[in-house]
């Protein structure tokens, strides 16, 4: 509440740091009693699962807010803007990563290009979701600049996604790998195809019931689960299931429905768990050199200019003046929740230390905190008040199709039920 309050920065921001400052950074240099008390050893294992189910929520959310309807008029910003946006930070990843496998922060082995690519997945990687809530309050989430934004990061995150799906495939012997690849190519597969016809039933029975039921809601957290639990006997990692699932469910009134009811839960209870196991193992106490204080920088510094310039230059060869260009750069700079997620996974898998996990959290943090106010100072007020009059006409304009349409509705209703009568 302080973040946003004094800051205009997002509340997963402070949420993020309080993660941080209960672990071992802060809690545990204070007082390393308190710290054990309030997180046993014994406790650990129970923390793991509630973050995991709060991650699973959180990524089948992601994906049914994941949209391509929008996408019209602007196909060539949204590929411009994937491609250089992707490209840019991972040249920088893939020649950060040599240096840092000399420097033994990450794993080296003979065959290292998953861990290349896992890396350098950290530096490529925006966050939708905290993208989204800053779009929201800064009133600008329905503007051509909100959409391209949006659409461009769940692109970046799904080919995220791909890459570590890769990377994890990666670890196990190669006969294990093919097969892993090829259930996740399966599952992907029958999802896209068949997906949206096997759950169109979803919006049936919330027409049926006049909304969203307590059953129907109950059927929806039980097909996730079965289809985490099926996943998980083939090493198919919950996330990438989760994201996979909510981006195939129905959209309009049944996924904001659903959304609603998960949200509470999710983002109150159980992401704070989430983001509280990722500050247990941030220990920014590690960065007791000056070589690693100075890495630390290094990478933030690139993470931070790779990912502007990217998409800046996107931007600009897409005709947009060169504030809007900026902006949208330092806007997409944003990792976030996405970026903890890979880090935590990686940090699983073996395939980053202890340090270079604290080192990448803090550039998590640190991209994430300074996105707002650089695109606020990049946009400028004119363009800011531009870009909020056109969020107002869309909306404007939203009302009263959605408006005519209901009316175009009754209007049928009233003629069945007249005809009936008549009948």
């Amino acid at each position: 509440m302080l973040f946003r309050k004094y800051l205009a920065l997002p509340y997963v921001l402070g949420e993020m740091l309080a993660g941080i400052a209960l672990g071992p950074s802060l809690l545990g240099a204070i007082s390393p009693a308190l710290e054990q008390y309030i997180f046993p050893t014994s406790s650990l294992g129970t923390l793991y699962v509630m973050s995991q189910i709060g991650l699973i929520l959180y990524m089948f959310m992601t994906g049914l807010t994941f949209r391509l309807d929008t996408v019209s008029g602007q196909k060539k910003e949204i590929v411009l803007m994937t491609v250089l946006g992707y490209l840019c930070p991972l040249i920088a990843g893939i020649a950060l990563s040599q240096y840092l496998m000399s420097c033994s922060l990450l794993k080296s082995a003979p065959n290292n290009w998953n861990v290349v690519f896992f890396f350098s997945t950290v530096l490529t990687s925006t966050a939708l979701p905290v993208l989204s809530r800053v779009l929201e309050e800064l009133k600008i989430a329905g503007t051509r600049l909100g959409t391209r934004c949006m659409l461009v990061a769940a692109i970046t995150d799904i080919i995220g996604c791909a890459f570590i799906t890769i990377t994890t495939a990666a670890t196990n012997p190669p006969h294990a790998a093919l097969m892993y690849l090829g259930m996740v190519a399966l599952l992907s597969s029958l999802l896209m195809v068949f997906g949206k016809r096997i759950f169109a039933f979803f919006e049936w029975w919330q027409k049926r019931d006049n909304g969203l039921s307590e059953t129907t809601f109950a059927f929806v957290l039980c097909l996730l689960f079965a289809c985490v639990l099926v996943a998980e006997q083939f090493k198919i990692q919950p996330v990438f299931t989760a994201f996979a699932l909510g981006a195939v469910l129905p959209r309009g009134s049944f996924g904001e429905a659903i959304c609603k009811k998960l949200h509470g839960v999710t983002v109150v209870l159980l992401l704070p768990i989430f983001l509280t196991f990722s500050g247990l193992n941030t220990k920014i106490w590690m960065l007791n050199s000056l070589p690693l204080v100075i890495i630390t920088v290094c990478i933030t510094a690139i993470a931070c200019l790779s990912k502007i310039v990217g998409c800046a230059i996107a931007s600009k060869l897409a005709r947009e003046p060169w504030r809007v260009a900026l902006g949208t750069g330092a806007l997409m700079n944003s990792r976030g929740m996405i970026g903890l997620v890979i880090l935590n996974l990686g940090y699983q898998l073996g395939l980053i230390t202890q340090p270079l996990f604290t080192v990448l959290a803090i550039m998590d943090l640190v991209t994430t905190v300074i996105a707002p106010p650089l695109f606020l100072k990049f946009l400028g007020t004119s363009a800011l008040v531009d870009l909020r009059t056109e969020n107002e006409m869309n909306n404007a304009k939203k009302g009263r199709t959605e408006k005519f349409a209901l009316s175009e509705s009754a209007r049928t209703l009233l003629a069945d039920r007249n005809a009936t009568f008549c009948e």
